[in-house]
């Protein structure tokens, strides 16, 4: 009976490392598609200013 006892407490040790290291990998990846989405965010920030720019000086028939 007690070498159940401890299999079971190292099964369980072991299932909740697993589980910690599948959270730790879940939570990199959030922490990377935000650091993406923000960046692409930035970029079509940057692109439309751009557009914006040159409609602004190259076409003032607009104003």
């Amino acid at each position: 009976m007690k070498f159940f006892e401890g299999f079971f407490a190292l099964l369980a040790i072991a299932a909740g490392m697993l589980f910690a290291a599948f959270n730790f990998v879940l939570h990199q990846l959030l922490h990377a598609s935000m650091v993406v989405g923000a960046a692409a965010i930035i970029a079509l920030d940057i692109f439309a200013f751009l557009i914006w720019f040159v409609n602004w000086r190259y076409y003032p028939e607009g104003r």
